[in-house]
């Protein structure tokens, strides 16, 4: 039979490992909060080389690749200095060319409206010598994205009749 006195006794080494262990946890977790960058390196290289990630196929499975620079034994500490930390916790990593691959000099942070802007299925029109997506046309003529979208996609209309034929 235990006595009370070494019940209480292995009580009290339980909550003290039990302390330890959950301050180990939660120092994780708050690195791993603060340390952002360290995640979107993570799933960058995930992308692009496991081909059980759920996006391989529109990363790794079609030739985007990640800079040996980024991918060595120093990757990260590599990746951070080329890139610097994220200017603030809304910007995320993008590459200007989206069919080349991540390498420092076709990536940036950016925010979330730029990004969803520079993706493959957007609809990118040159109309006056500027190539836009569709997004940036609606607002830069004050018009709705779904006429103008209406207009070319479906009605097959020119881009200058659509974009200069007024809303009705």
């Amino acid at each position: 039979m235990t006595s009370p006195q070494e019940k209480l006794a292995r009580s009290e080494r339980y909550k003290s490992r039990y302390r330890a262990d959950r301050s180990i946890y939660e120092s994780k977790v708050e690195w791993r909060k603060n340390n952002r960058e360290y995640a979107v390196w993570r799933e960058m290289i995930q992308r692009c080389t496991d081909q059980n990630h759920v996006q391989y196929q529109d990363y790794g499975g079609r030739g985007i690749a990640v800079c040996v620079r980024w991918l060595n034994e120093d990757g990260y500490k590599n990746f951070l200095a080329d890139m610097g930390k994220r200017p603030s916790p809304k910007h995320m990593l993008d590459r200007e060319n989206n069919n080349l691959g991540y390498f420092p000099e076709n990536c940036r942070w950016v925010n979330r409206i730029t990004q969803n802007r520079n993706t493959r299925k957007n609809l990118v029109i040159e109309f006056d010598g500027e190539k836009r997506c569709l997004a940036e046309w609606s607002e830069k003529l004050g018009m709705k994205y779904r006429v103008l979208y209406s207009r070319i996609v479906t009605y097959g209309w020119s881009v200058e009749k659509a974009f200069t034929t007024p809303e009705v």
